[in-house]
């Protein structure tokens, strides 16, 4: 039986957004769009990438302990 596809509209074109169509286009959806009002990439004021950097890859505990005992 063929998935039952479905129109997607992703809105933000930052980490989740694209990491949310990868995802669905590796899961075999095949009508997927990101929009996003930035016409540069990565957009200038993003989470992922604006000065107050709201969204950070994940850090080791171990480095953590290492930046807090200093």
């Amino acid at each position: 039986m063929a998935l039952e596809q479905r129109k997607t509209l992703i809105i933000g074109s930052g980490c989740f957004g694209l990491s949310t169509a990868l995802a669905l286009l590796k899961r075999g959806w095949t009508d997927v769009t990101v929009i996003d009002r930035s016409s540069i990439l990565p957009a200038p004021d993003g989470a992922s990438n604006d000065l107050n950097r709201t969204l950070r890859g994940p850090v080791g505990m171990n480095i953590n302990l290492q930046i807090n005992q200093r």
